[in-house]
């Protein structure tokens, strides 16, 4: 995942080799204002998407980056000088019955709420149906098909950014305010709605999507009073008994 940069010292931003490369690559160096003209002659791109997988974990990573170019280049987002999108893949494929999965899908869904919907309603049609956690879960073949059925979700900018919902989300010493804000929203979760289209704001995109990992990320970490695991745990166990591996193992 991408560094936290509310989480870093300078000293190891400034040695932080994927950062290096951003710069490089965007022409955009901390400490230089982009509301000054200027400044935004040395920018290489005007239009920059962010890719991840389509789960918790994207949804992570996409905010880290937000969080990079809000609060480590002064200005970027407030000012215009780079439109942000994030690239949204299809989470779940559906082919109707009679046709393959090896040829175009019939329907297309970004997020599990639009195929629960979907599934409840008069369009529902007897299907299979597959699941695409993440970008590697694209054959060579189907990335034309990803192409033309991806969404973006469009920052606004200029826009300006909320930074103390960001300092709550992402900042050092924040673990009482994230508390309340995790527990004020779990109870209602379900009615929190990420945006898989169009055009939001940054808080509209982040608060959100944030909001759901936070919540999967605690329910990875805490074990279950079923079995005492938590899921990796869970996991691994099963996978030693699917291959009936009985001797001790470099995991």
């Amino acid at each position: 995942k991408p560094i936290n940069v509310l989480k870093n010292t300078k000293i190891k931003l400034a040695d932080n080799m994927e950062l290096k490369l951003i710069q490089y690559a965007l022409g955009i160096s901390p400490g230089v204002d982009y509301m000054k003209p200027e400044a935004k002659k040395d920018i290489h791109y005007t239009k920059i998407g962010i890719a991840a997988d389509n789960d918790y974990d994207g949804y992570a990573i996409c905010n880290l980056l937000i969080n990079l170019f809000v609060n480590r280049y002064t200005n970027l987002f407030e000012s215009g000088a780079i439109k942000f999108f994030i690239q949204v893949s299809p989470l779940l494929k559906v082919w109707y019955k009679g046709n393959t999965s090896g040829s175009e899908a019939d329907a297309n869904f970004f997020n599990l709420n639009e195929y629960k919907v979907w599934c409840s309603s008069s369009n529902y049609r007897e299907h299979t149906a597959k699941y695409y956690k993440g970008l590697a879960s694209y054959e060579l073949e189907d990335l034309d098909e990803f192409i033309v059925t991806r969404r973006e979700v469009n920052l606004a900018s200029p826009e300006k950014v909320d930074r103390d919902t960001i300092q709550l989300i992402f900042g050092d010493k924040e673990e009482d305010r994230r508390k309340e804000w995790i527990t004020t929203n779990m109870k209602s979760l379900d009615q929190i709605i990420i945006p898989s289209s169009t055009e939001s704001s940054i808080m509209g995109y982040m608060n959100p999507s944030m909001l759901h990992f936070a919540c999967y990320d605690l329910g990875r970490h805490i074990p279950s009073l079923m079995d005492c695991f938590v899921v990796v745990m869970r996991k691994v166990l099963y996978g030693m008994l699917k291959l009936n591996i009985k001797e001790a193992m470099k995991v």
